[in-house]
């Protein structure tokens, strides 16, 4: 399945959200999906091996609710029959200790007659800016089917979440032809609701570590890899990156402003170390949408004892986007990077 590519996407927080604390006039339309989770069935889980989980001790209504934390890894999905060109709300009740990763929500991937998931493109409604402190909340949000879809893999990307998380009582209702602009009723709209000054993306710098780790934040169980400043061996500045860590995706990210529109040109050096390196990547991902295909740079060649070596690929920046996330991804063995940089393309 080409879920993970499609899913992973840790800046992805486009769509409509809309969050508040009570309960808000019920949205117009007919209802197409409901589910309050007190059963697994309809429902999937990734990746393979994973299993949706319940917890019957903490519903919002019925007699269980679907549960994330930081131990069972795995993002839940269905499929739904959408008409091409409609419009169709959103809703859910959310529990959350702490609040999740920007990355963390639900994600629409729209799928043409016949084609894969996110053939059409793909929506994330983040779960980044909900109210967090342990209580029952609702979350609203809203998406139009592109003209080419018939169907949308629903999926709630909680994946590598840092905190419990519960969520119940999903509904999906259709609205009817998508008008221009088109948004849910009710609440208060914003993607970027409640983001502080220190939370808005940055020109992209310390690409050399000269500056130590300052910029960069490690996700997905950063506690199963080590990330370290290597001084004896770099390309440029004081330090390169070196990622050493189990036969599992462990990501190191730093959030940058772009332009909409803007194409980018990065460039980065790297080198591998042991037979076990394979599927590292860099990626540059856009938010609230993120480009089609997904920009990113695979270094499955880079595999044993290879010397530094240059690579260069290119994004543009989507109409909307807002900003993006620059990811070093380490899949297995040890690897550096150093000498990276985001510069707009002349």
């Amino acid at each position: 399945m080409h879920l993970f590519h499609r899913i992973f996407l840790p800046a992805c927080v486009g769509g409509v959200v809309l969050v508040c604390s009570a309960a808000a006039e019920e949205p117009e339309g007919t209802t197409v999906y409901e589910n309050d989770f007190e059963q697994t069935k309809g429902l999937s889980a990734w990746p393979g091996g994973a299993s949706v989980v319940l917890d019957e001790e903490a519903p919002n209504s019925g007699k269980s609710s679907i549960h994330f934390n930081q131990d069972n890894n795995y993002v839940a999905y269905w499929y739904l029959d959408v008409k091409p060109g409609y419009a169709y709300a959103l809703s859910l009740m959310i529990r959350s200790e702490a609040k999740p990763l920007e990355r963390n929500g639900v994600k629409i991937n729209f799928n043409k007659e016949g084609g894969g998931n996110g053939s059409a493109g793909s929506k994330t409604m983040s779960f980044g800016n909900i109210q967090a402190d342990g209580q029952w909340h609702e979350f609203k949000g809203g998406f139009a089917v592109p003209a080419d879809a018939v169907r949308i893999q629903v999926i709630l990307d909680l994946f590598r979440t840092q905190t419990q998380v519960h969520i119940d009582d999903v509904a999906i209702r259709e609205i009817g032809p998508a008008e221009p602009g088109w948004e849910p009723t009710g609440g208060e709209a914003s993607s970027t609701a409640g983001r502080s000054d220190d939370d808005a993306p940055a020109p992209f710098a310390n690409g050399d570590f000269s500056d130590g780790t300052n910029g960069w934040s490690p996700w997905f169980k950063p506690e199963q890899a080590t990330y370290d400043l290597d001084k004896d061996y770099k390309r440029a500045g004081d330090a390169s990156m070196r990622i050493t860590g189990p036969s599992e995706r462990h990501i190191l990210a730093q959030k940058i402003a772009v332009e909409p529109g803007v194409v980018y040109k990065i460039t980065f050096w790297a080198s591998t170390k042991g037979d076990e390196v394979g599927g590292s990547a860099v990626a540059l991902d856009f938010f609230p949408t993120n480009a089609e295909p997904r920009p990113y740079r695979g270094l499955h060649r880079m595999t044993g004892d290879k010397p530094w070596e240059q690579f260069t690929f290119y994004a543009e920046a989507p109409a909307d986007a807002e900003g993006a996330y620059l990811c070093l991804i380490h899949n297995s063995g040890t690897i550096w990077f150093d000498d990276i940089r985001v510069e707009e393309d002349e």
